[in-house]
């Protein structure tokens, strides 16, 4: 066996971004370290060698720090991302995608270990002026509405990491995951339709179905982490990733019913945003990225059209409803 090119530290490692993303530094000859409170059965049983799975939290400050000692660079993507999750329990998702991000940024300040975090396009909020560059200003709702304690918990880790770059203590790369989907997703509109669909129910639409996304395929996500993770030099700044070609919800939803052969009117059902998700919830009408700064600095671009990329997440999970074994995915960064 070839001597590994270095060891990582991933947490959130058995969620649907962390799983892609370790069975991608594998295949590269990387050791990875998988931190989660859980792992899914295929990724404990089918990869070996170079992977280690600790079955953990990261506020067990003790194990992190010991993880940390082993591992030449970290990638942190454990948090609390789900709509329902951060609108029922802000105070858990403050706690966890904030307070244990900079506990976990503490034990690698001065280091000379490198950090990869995983961001959110929630950092913009609701500003109307789409598409967003990295710098653009944040306009957020009330502090009183749940729903956006998300994206000020990640902001904040966002500041901090800047702040501790500039002091010289720590160095860094991240991104802004735009609505990433694909196999293995679970708590999100596509896999939800989906699974609706491949059973004949109503795709129930929250709110009028106008409000857009860019849905982003996983392996073009991965393929810019590589990049970012691999990358000899740490840039302290963040990217958005996304697939800038807008959807409607109702788009997203037709797409989906034309792929089962299913009629669209007749599979669609419209339910207020409030009654589905809760009154501390606020929408977004659009959430677009320009990620031009990813094309020139990084060579990256998206290659996964979202009816061929739905074509495959259909394939997947009708292999899985035959099979008969569902996966249990832990809580990561899949926006």
């Amino acid at each position: 066996m070839l001597k590994p090119k270095s060891t990582i530290l991933i947490t959130g490692c058995g969620g649907f971004v962390g799983s892609h993303l370790t069975e991608a530094l594998l295949s590269r000859n990387h050791s990875i370290i998988g931190l989660d409170l859980c792992f899914p059965e295929y990724l404990t049983s089918n990869l070996s060698g170079n992977f280690r799975a600790i079955t953990g939290s990261v506020h067990d400050d003790s194990l992190v720090s010991k993880l940390v000692e082993r591992a030449d660079q970290v990638i942190h993507l454990a948090a609390i991302a789900s709509p329902h999750a951060y609108v029922k329990n802000p105070k858990r998702t403050i706690d966890i995608n904030l307070n244990a991000s900079i506990g976990l940024i503490e034990r690698l300040r001065f280091t000379g270990k490198p950090i990869f975090f995983a961001s959110t396009s929630e950092i913009y909020g609701k500003n109307p002026a789409v598409p967003w560059k990295e710098f653009d200003s944040r306009i957020l709702g009330s502090t009183s509405i749940n729903r956006w304690c998300y994206s000020t918990s990640k902001a904040m880790v966002e500041h901090y990491l800047y702040a501790c770059a500039q002091e010289g203590s720590i160095s860094f790369n991240g991104v802004r995951i735009f609505n990433c989907y694909g196999p293995r997703l679970r708590g999100r509109v596509v896999d939800r339709f989906i699974s609706d669909a491949i059973a004949r129910k109503k795709l129930v639409v929250h709110g009028d179905g106008e409000q857009t996304r860019c849905f982003t395929y996983i392996s073009d996500l991965i393929s810019a982490l590589i990049v970012l993770v691999e990358s000899a030099i740490k840039q302290n700044k963040f990217y958005n990733i996304g697939n800038p070609i807008e959807h409607s919800v109702n788009s997203l939803a037709r797409i989906i019913c034309e792929e089962q052969g299913l009629d669209f009117n007749s599979y669609i059902e419209y339910v207020p945003h409030s009654s589905a998700i809760g009154e501390s919830y606020e929408d977004i009408p659009r959430r677009v990225p320009d990620c031009s700064l990813a094309l020139s600095e990084l060579g990256w671009e998206p290659k996964v059209h979202l009816r061929e990329g739905i074509s495959k997440m259909l394939a997947y999970e009708k292999t899985l409803s035959t099979n008969g074994s569902p996966l249990t995915m832990s809580s990561d960064t899949d926006e």
